[in-house]
């Protein structure tokens, strides 16, 4: 079943929030806005909601996909390393829009992952 909640503007209302964690939660895909496009979003550590994701998107499982990562410990849950120049940039840069690409631990999920740190 797909479920749409739109969100009009700038302020959006906190069932709108409540909702789209609820389909997070559940293992399902949802759409979020970013600087430049919209990007669909599902649960990294949820194989299926992965799994669901690469299907939606045709997505060779070869191909890597982007990670939003909330804080530091995220970070050190999922990446192999973190070099001292990303270091630099982390530290300098969060919270705030930034990306930076990692090598996600291989234990991490099957599925080759690109890490974006957000």
């Amino acid at each position: 079943m797909t479920t749409l909640a739109k969100a009009g503007g700038i302020s959006v209302s906190q069932s709108v929030w409540k909702q789209a964690l609820d389909i997070f939660k559940r293992g399902g895909v949802i759409a979020y806005p970013t600087e430049t496009f919209y990007g669909l979003g599902v649960d990294p550590f949820n194989e299926s909601a992965v799994d669901k994701l690469f299907k939606l998107k045709g997505r060779d499982p070869d191909k890597p996909i982007s990670i939003l990562i909330k804080d530091k410990k995220m970070l050190f849950e999922i990446v192999e390393e973190i070099p001292s120049s990303a270091e630099i940039l982390r530290k300098r840069f969060w919270p705030g829009p930034l990306t930076i690409i990692f090598k996600a631990k291989k234990q991490f999920h099957p599925l080759s992952l690109e890490t974006q740190a957000k």
